[in-house]
């Protein structure tokens, strides 16, 4: 398959800014998949800002409620790095088992590790652990990110398994959220 051209972030971004709305009728899966990435991302950015807020009282067992913070964060993102260095499959589904890796492995544990964050806020009356929830969670978020470096990675990994399939192009045509 012909490589196509990436449709860059700018089109994922507005569609996520714009929560959607759009006046861009291209349909293109690799651009729909970053404007959920982005949407995923930004949740937990809101959730971080929230529960930092949230905070009222004297601050009390914040050195508890960070360290299991942190060790939920650190489980998930070991748990997420790991799942994500799963291969693919070559076959005629690759895009949507991209997608379902990206969003399964990489956002159910950093919703947990940012929950965590959030509980110890509110437990603790401090800003500290939802911050570091939110520190813990961009390094696997820069690993999952569905980016051109990323891409080609994992296209890497497929050429490398004896794979035919293009994964950029599959993930532009082949996705439902390209329909």
């Amino acid at each position: 398959m012909a490589q196509l051209a990436d449709p860059g972030w700018k089109k994922a971004l507005r569609r996520f800014l714009t929560f959607g709305i759009s006046r861009d009728t291209e349909k293109n899966g690799l651009t729909e998949v970053r404007a959920i990435f982005a949407a995923f991302f930004g949740a937990t950015v809101l959730i971080a800002v929230v529960a930092s807020l949230t905070v009222s009282g004297p601050a009390v067992n914040v050195g508890r409620w960070s360290l299991i913070t942190i060790a939920v964060g650190v489980v998930g993102g070991v748990a997420s790095v790991w799942f994500f260095n799963k291969p693919l499959p070559c076959d005629d589904k690759i895009a949507t088992a991209y997608v379902k890796r990206l969003y399964e492995w990489w956002s159910l544990p950093a919703m947990v590790g940012t929950g965590a964050g959030f509980v110890g806020a509110l437990m603790s009356q401090s800003p500290i652990p939802p911050v570091l929830a939110f520190g813990l969670l961009v390094v696997p978020a820069v690993l999952a990110a569905p980016t051109v470096a990323g891409l080609r990675r994992d296209q890497a990994r497929l050429d490398q398994a004896g794979c035919q399939q293009d994964l950029a192009a599959e993930l532009q045509v082949g996705w439902p959220g390209s329909r």
